[in-house]
């Protein structure tokens, strides 16, 4: 209901409410609705940007960024963040500093950032503990550890995940994200040999996942099941919950959850001798994590796909290292010059794409460097340039 009536209303009608159509994105976040999260908290942001009224950009920014990055949208999160901490330093906003901080910590742990995700995980934990002791704290806490698990100091990571999420259970992880802690929990301890720790905290995922009427929990669940299974060498018992859960993930538009969750099963696949099916799924896997910009996982699926004896030849979409001109531009720096060629001011390229500023004008320099170029004038001429070649080769 609440759903189509804001739907049914025009901005100017809802710009009097605004925290109506906040307080949607952020719901439609809890119970697996992202890509409807997405739109709202979009129309939400371009709300706020037109009328100034900023005191709902941190839950927006927060929203927006994990609806992007479950869909492996990770630049535009990556992006978004930037922006969203650059503004809560302006206003001297601690806590939404520390907000902002956790979910860039998120982000950059999902591209294989370790330099950024620590620093900011740091930060964020640091701040946190100064100003609260509830939800930001533990959220902050949890990406800190988690940063630090994946930068080689797991003991560590374990111990700050703990005493932030208030013990064994982390009770200070709200809804059915709380699984997902948990098997982030469960796979550290793995890491550091910790099995039968690690099977409590798997157990635990379990057992929340299963009083939860929600896709992504109970795919955790699966998931932490699946990866105990295989720490416990009984590979084959592993691949059924593992594709299940990739499953459920793509039900709900998780992706790049969908995506770990085959890897998992195709490590398992292999391990249990089913090479061909093992080496069809990482290949899709890896596929998938290229796309999303999740490079450091995907390097991890090349040296999986290596060991099963299958031949891996892939580059970076973002990277574009042999190329020159316009085939040298990434995605957001192709998209920032055609809404040059538009005609649109830096402010307004900002606004259409969610981006502050000064991430723009970051792009705009990447995109004269690229291009040989001094002016907008004369981008756009090369952007008009190279269709015009497109169109005779076509």
């Amino acid at each position: 209901m609440a759903l189509e009536l804001i739907d049914g209303l025009d901005d100017a009608t809802l710009a009097a409410r605004p925290d109506a159509v906040v307080n949607l994105a952020a719901a439609e976040l809890y119970i697996d609705r992202f890509a409807d999260s997405a739109r709202h908290a979009e129309r939400a942001l371009g709300m706020a940007r037109a009328t100034g009224h900023g005191q709902h950009l941190p839950t927006l920014h927060a929203c927006l960024s994990t609806a992007w990055s479950m869909h492996g949208r990770l630049k535009d999160a990556a992006d978004l963040l930037d922006g969203a901490l650059e503004a809560a330093r302006l206003r001297d906003d601690d806590q939404g500093l520390a907000w902002m901080l956790f979910n860039r910590t998120h982000v950059a742990i999902s591209q294989g950032d370790l330099d950024t995700a620590v620093a900011s995980g740091r930060e964020s934990h640091e701040l946190a503990q100064r100003i609260e002791g509830g939800l930001i704290s533990g959220w902050a806490g949890f990406w800190y550890g988690s940063a630090l698990v994946a930068s080689g100091e797991p003991a560590r990571g374990i111990e700050v995940m703990l005493e932030a999420c208030g013990g064994e259970e982390m009770p200070l992880i709200p809804g059915g994200w709380r699984v997902t802690c948990l098997d982030g929990l469960s796979r550290a301890r793995i890491e550091v040999g910790r099995l039968d720790d690690a099977r409590r905290s798997a157990r635990l995922a379990q057992e929340l996942a299963a009083q939860m009427p929600l896709p992504l929990a109970r795919a955790m669940g699966q998931i932490a099941g699946a990866r105990m299974a295989l720490a416990d060498g009984d590979a084959a018992a592993a691949v059924e919950p593992a594709l299940a859960a990739a499953e459920a993930c793509r039900s709900v538009g998780a992706l790049a959850p969908a995506a770990s969750a085959q890897v998992l099963a195709g490590r398992a696949l292999g391990e249990a001798g089913e090479r061909e099916r093992a080496v069809s799924l990482l290949q899709e896997a890896a596929t998938a994590l290229e796309e999303f910009g999740a490079l450091r996982e995907r390097d991890a699926v090349d040296q999986a796909l290596r060991r099963l004896g299958a031949r891996v030849q892939r580059r970076s979409r973002g990277s574009k290292g042999g190329d020159t001109g316009i085939a040298s531009l990434t995605e957001r720096e192709l998209e920032v010059a055609n809404l040059i060629v538009e005609r649109l001011t830096n402010k307004e390229i900002a606004r259409r794409l969610f981006l502050s500023e000064k991430t723009i004008e970051t792009h705009i320099r990447n995109v004269f460097v690229k291009l040989g170029v001094t002016s907008r004038v004369q981008v756009a001429r090369a952007m008009e340039s190279a269709e015009r070649i497109a169109a005779r080769a076509t």
